[in-house]
Parts: structure tokens; C-alpha cells; sequence
């Protein structure tokens, strides 16, 4: 008798650990972190200036969300970090407008990257805890610029505020607040 999710044609599953949702029962991987495309040639690792930072971001684009929503690297430093994003039709709902889960991916890539700042990431990540999201106004075309500053770093939580601002008129789009918790690598 299978165990529920085992299949006789996926034998990854037998034995395994499974994480059930919505009635599916799916295999609970974890990637190797240190080797993944995004993290294993990560040179933000230990580095903690702009230009490393800058190189790094734009090596990692093919292989993350950041490429196709073309998000790029305008600024970082200990404190803060600024993305720009085009609104384009991959980042617009469909009554034209950005769309606003769109403007949470760049709150949080802003907050996730900024939290890798001084860690070296071969011992440790942040991870995306929690995020909640302000949208005060529309935009249809343009640039927009999110810059996240710190609220609070400790050891284990880094908490950040996103301001989302439409880059040609400079009005405030969306405000967000991003929690990042650090994990450990586990041997």
C-alpha cells in the first residue's frame, strides 16, 4: 500500500517528506544554497560596496524575477538600497495600471537584497517573513523608483520600509513594510 502522494512512477516521492496543500501532496525539497544559480556566484556574500553590488545584481537577473520585470540597481549602501523598474505590459493589470502585486515584488526584492548586506551568505540567508502594502496612487507609464531603508536590524530579523514613487512626477505610489528573518545554512 502507497503512502499518500507516493506514485510508482515518481519514486522521489517514496520514503520522502511531503508538505500537503490543498489536497496535493507535493515533495518538500530544499536546493543546495550555496550552489543555486542566484546564490552560489552571489558575490554580495561578504562584499559591502556599490560597484560589487551593482556587478552581482545584474549577473543574478537572468535567473530571478528581477529580469523580466527589468528592475535594476540605482543605488546601495548600509542603510538603504534603491531598485528602478519600467511600468511596461509585463508589469500592468489589465485595466492598464501598474499592478500592485507587482509593486510588492519590488518591495520585496529591494528588502531581501538590501537584507544581504554585510552577511556572508554561504553561512546564512534572509527569507521573506512578512509584507503588507499601502497603494495610494496609479501609474500607466514611466519609471518607478522603490527605495528601502532600514527600520530595524537585529541578528535574526531585518525590517524594512519601501517607498514605491513614480519616477517622472515623483508622487507616492505605494508604501510597504518587509520583514526578513535570517537563516541559517543547515549542514
Amino acid at each position: 500500500m502507497r503512502s499518500h502522494g507516493e506514485t510508482a512512477d515518481n519514486p522521489l516521492r517514496k520514503g520522502g517528506r511531503f508538505k500537503v496543500m490543498f489536497g496535493f501532496a507535493r515533495a518538500i525539497t530544499r536546493p543546495p544554497l550555496r550552489y543555486h544559480p542566484t546564490s552560489g556566484n552571489f558575490m554580495m556574500s561578504m562584499a559591502q560596496d556599490r560597484e560589487s553590488w551593482i556587478e552581482a545584481f545584474s549577473q543574478m537577473q537572468a535567473h530571478t524575477a528581477t529580469g523580466p520585470l527589468q528592475i535594476s540597481l540605482v543605488d546601495v549602501d548600509a542603510d538603504t538600497i534603491t531598485l528602478r523598474m519600467p511600468i511596461t505590459n509585463a508589469s500592468r493589470q489589465p485595466m492598464g495600471l501598474l499592478h500592485g502585486g507587482v509593486s510588492m515584488v519590488l518591495a520585496e526584492t529591494a528588502a531581501s537584497m538590501h537584507s544581504c548586506w554585510g552577511l556572508d551568505l554561504s553561512r546564512s540567508y534572509p527569507v521573506g517573513i512578512e509584507i503588507n502594502g499601502s497603494h495610494l496612487r496609479s501609474a500607466r507609464d514611466g519609471h518607478v523608483l522603490a527605495k528601502a531603508s532600514i527600520v530595524r536590524r537585529t541578528r535574526t530579523l531585518v525590517v524594512h520600509s519601501i517607498e514605491i514613487v513614480h519616477e517622472e512626477t515623483g508622487d507616492l505610489l505605494c508604501t510597504s513594510r518587509v520583514t526578513n528573518l535570517i537563516r541559517e545554512h543547515r549542514p
